[in-house]
């Protein structure tokens, strides 16, 4: 997918036969095949996981911690500070972390060799399909990852990355509405929640993911379809029409800051991640109770988890 995910809502634009969606959004959601592809490559889903291929062979065992830096690229504030310093501490280290706000821009960046780190965090799995086909990522050796048997079975052997031959999973996460309690009662969920963001009394005051995929899944979850991998054209097109709607409504902010922008008070509302609502809870002003911040989320929403993995030419593997 070429079109950043910020430029999704604003690029959208209604034609005389309806909204314009281009082929490569379409690929990116399901696509008119039961196989999608990303850069030649099958992206795996829960009912046709994928084995990777594999070009090179991973690290050797025994090898010595490296000293030095480590290099790493993830989320901004998608690690704790206190649990790199630990790392530091542990392993005789420094970590220098880069940090981007979409995956096709980091992905961009990573092939032309603005990027070089050792470890990437915070991936998804049609990431993880464009990293591999680019030929940027090295096989684990899990010798070195001795409390593998640690992480929970189903992601053992995810669908994405069947065998984990290159990741290790980092956070679970779901897709819901953050509101501020003093603003917003949770009673105004109670029908359709989602109805909530195309709720002009919140021009404005309101956000949503700078995410393509998660954002045209929300819009078709709230038409009531629950397959967020479809590759129906016109459930596609229907969502793509709603979110226009939603544009016109509410003018929303597009971007990943819902967990400093609601405990600032500068929305009351915003589609986001479940995890953003942990790390709001560290931007509360002093003295402002956490309670402010409340989560909706429908009995059926899209969950996942990103992952961790190396690169192909990371000078400190281990």
């Amino acid at each position: 997918m070429t079109m950043q995910r910020r430029d999704f809502l604003r690029n959208l634009v209604i034609t005389t036969g309806g909204i314009t969606v281009g082929g490569s959004l379409l690929a990116a959601c399901g696509g008119t095949s039961s196989n999608t592809t990303v850069d030649g490559l099958a992206i795996g889903t829960p009912e046709n996981p994928i084995k990777l291929p594999v070009t090179t062979e991973s690290i050797a065992d025994g090898l010595a911690s490296e000293s030095g830096t480590l290099e790493i690229l993830n989320w901004a504030d998608y690690a704790n500070p206190e649990s790199i310093a630990i790392f530091e501490k542990q392993f005789g280290c420094k970590v220098s972390t880069s940090i981007y706000d979409t995956e096709e821009a980091a992905i961009a960046k990573l092939r032309n060799g603005t990027f070089k780190p050792d470890l990437i965090l915070g991936m998804t799995d049609t990431g993880l399909a464009k990293l591999v086909a680019a030929d940027l990522l090295q096989p684990l050796n899990k010798s070195y990852i001795t409390n593998f048997g640690n992480v929970i079975k189903g992601l053992q052997n995810p669908y994405y990355d069947l065998g984990s031959q290159y990741t290790v999973p980092y956070f679970i996460y779901g897709n819901g509405i953050g509101y501020r309690t003093d603003r917003i009662d949770k009673n105004a969920f109670a029908k359709n929640g989602y109805d909530m963001l195309w709720d002009a009394q919140y021009n404005g005051k309101l956000g949503v993911l700078d995410a393509y995929r998660d954002t045209l899944a929300m819009a078709m979850f709230r038409a009531g379809v629950k397959d967020a991998n479809t590759s129906d054209a016109a459930i596609i097109t229907k969502a793509g029409e709603d979110l226009i709607s939603l544009r016109e409504a509410t003018n929303p902010k597009v971007d990943i800051l819902a967990y400093t922008e609601m405990p600032a008070g500068n929305r009351d509302i915003n589609f986001t991640w479940s995890g953003d609502l942990f790390t709001a809870l560290q931007y509360l002003p002093e003295g402002v109770s956490p309670d402010v911040l409340g989560f909706w989320y429908p009995e059926t929403t899209v969950a996942k988890n990103d992952f961790m993995c190396i690169t192909k030419n990371a000078k400190s593997p281990v």
